[in-house]
């Protein structure tokens, strides 16, 4: 959003900010009316960020459906094997780590 706009979406997070209540309302376009704000947004970017600043978690969208959204759609297309084959090397350096990280769980208890 702030890359977006150059501002955060909201000043507190609390209903008295408008700002905070339009966003609750899944009103960005209106957060940013409400602004004067004058940069102009198109739609596929609009549809992102409301899916990607939804209050409640499980509404949220997860990493794998904002690199499959519309707005990246033909970036995805472009990059989808390098980005996978990132993601499973990423997922091995993880386990990896986590097994040198916490050594002592192999250990047999007595």
């Amino acid at each position: 959003y702030k890359m977006t706009f150059g501002t955060e979406p909201y000043h507190i997070q609390n209903t008295s900010d408008p700002y905070y209540k339009s966003l609750i309302a899944g009103k960005i376009g209106k957060c940013n009316k409400n602004r004067n704000c004058l940069i102009p947004i198109e739609a596929r970017k609009l549809s992102l960020l409301k899916s990607m600043l939804q209050i409640e978690e499980n509404e949220r969208c997860d990493i794998s459906e904002i690199i499959s959204h519309d707005y990246f759609k033909s970036y995805y297309k472009r990059y989808q094997r390098r980005i996978e084959d990132q993601s499973k090397k990423q997922q091995e350096r993880n386990i990896q780590a986590s097994k040198s990280f916490f050594p002592y769980y192999g250990i047999k208890s007595f």
